[in-house]
């Protein structure tokens, strides 16, 4: 069986303002229904959440639990540290039957760090949500989505079951690596269920592979300044 994997970061409630991987909480309510309502013997579909929002533990919450769905929800301590999360919501999560997973210390890009700052991240991070949630933290979504052979060798020794990363497409249900599709400000109703159904999967693998070529053509730093011009927030 394939597995299909999707990636929201924050769920937000209003239509406007909307960063690029926010999604509006009438989106989302629609989006999980399609899930709730989809029958697909020959794929299995995971949600996954990464950062860190105190509306996580609050409606959206709800809604998957509403549904009869789970998710991972992938935590950066940056996040616990400034306030979007706190250490009550993180609980809450883990009491309501979501998976606990984390997404680094610092939100870095781990393909610039020194083996030491990479474990750092992976372990610490760990070491501090295991404490929260006085439970094992047994899988790492890349912050960022920048990965290579290193780091990933870094977090399978570390003892990470399986890893997230920010590439599209399907996984096996043995696959340590699990990529994963994004769903977006702009990602309509129709394209969503196009991407459960997996007529969409194509698209998305391909649009990735143009913005991996865009990353290395102008560097990442200049892609993403880039990238905040061309597309800034919803109105």
């Amino acid at each position: 069986m394939k597995t299909l994997v999707l990636m929201y970061h924050n769920v937000v409630n209003s239509d406007k303002d909307l960063h690029l991987y926010d999604v509006s909480l009438k989106s989302f309510k629609k989006q999980i229904e399609c899930l709730r309502n989809t029958h697909d013997a020959i794929r299995d579909i995971i949600l996954t959440f990464d950062d860190g929002y105190s509306f996580w533990a609050n409606e959206a919450l709800d809604i998957i639990k509403r549904n009869g769905l789970k998710a991972y929800f992938f935590v950066c301590l940056e996040f616990l540290k400034n306030g979007s999360i706190t250490r009550e919501d993180i609980i809450k999560l883990k009491k309501n039957g979501m998976i606990i997973g984390s997404h680094g210390m610092r939100h870095r890009f781990l393909h610039k760090l020194s083996e030491g700052e990479v474990l750092y991240e992976l372990n610490e991070s760990r070491n501090i949500l295991e404490d929260i949630i006085q439970g094992e933290i047994e899988y790492f979504s890349v912050p960022r989505g920048v990965h290579n052979k290193k780091i990933l060798k870094i977090a399978q020794d570390a003892g990470y079951k399986k890893i997230f990363i920010s590439e599209a497409g399907l996984n096996t249900e043995d696959s340590f690596i699990m990529k994963r599709i994004p769903i977006r400000r702009d990602t309509s109703l129709v394209d969503f269920k196009n991407i459960v159904e997996g007529k969409g999967i194509r698209k998305q693998v391909f649009n990735q592979k143009m913005k991996d070529l865009g990353k290395r053509i102008l560097g990442i730093e200049n892609y993403n300044r880039i990238r905040k011009v061309l597309v800034p927030r919803a109105e």
